[in-house]
């Protein structure tokens, strides 16, 4: 589904949701500004929703997220991590 299709979902509920970037983080989302903001950033993306997790995934960054963290762990190699 969409984000703009989940975000219906649990607008009414008044709760804020997470969901992934295209980095190893995530936007909390709990407002339609903050929605808009991600869309304008990212687009209306297709998402799964990670129970266990609790965070709605974007299959489509699956590959950037892995280069990324390889990035990441190469430069924590280089110069270590706190």
């Amino acid at each position: 589904m969409k984000l703009s299709e989940a975000a219906v979902r649990w607008w009414s509920s008044w709760c804020s949701i997470r969901i992934e970037t295209n980095t190893d983080g995530y936007a909390v989302i709990s407002n339609n500004s903050q929605l808009q903001s991600y869309l304008n950033t990212f687009g209306d993306v297709e998402v799964e929703w990670d129970s266990a997790d609790k965070v709605y995934r974007v299959p489509a960054f699956r590959l950037e997220i892995e280069k990324y963290n390889a990035a990441k762990a190469a430069q924590c190699k280089i110069w270590g991590c706190e």
